[in-house]
C-alpha cells in the first residue's frame, strides 16, 4: 500500500495558500497532477476500482478530482466475458 500511496501527490491545502487570480491556476495544476498521478494509479493496480479508491481513501488528503467508483465498477464488470456466471 506504501506504494501505492507514494505515487498520489501530497496536495496542498489549496484554500490557506493562494487568494485572488491565482487561485484558479494554481487549482488547475493541482488537477492536472491528480489526474496524471490517477493514469500510473490505474495501470499499476491494473485499473482496480477497489484499489484506486483504497488508495485515494487512504492518502487522507482532499483529492481535487471525482473518482467515481459505482460507474467504474460497472464498466469493469461489463467487459467481464458473461460465461464466468453473473457478478
Amino acid at each position: 500500500m506504501a506504494e501505492l500511496l507514494s505515487i498520489l501527490p501530497d496536495m496542498p491545502d489549496y484554500p490557506s495558500i493562494v487568494s485572488g487570480s491565482e487561485a484558479w491556476k494554481h487549482w488547475e495544476a493541482c488537477e492536472q497532477r491528480a489526474r496524471e498521478a490517477l493514469i500510473v494509479l490505474r495501470k499499476k493496480v491494473d485499473n482496480c476500482p477497489a484499489c484506486i479508491l483504497a488508495t485515494i481513501r487512504q492518502k487522507n488528503t482532499d483529492f481535487p478530482i471525482e473518482f467515481d467508483f459505482q460507474a467504474e465498477s460497472k464498466a469493469i464488470f461489463a467487459e467481464y466475458p458473461q460465461e464466468h456466471g453473473p457478478y
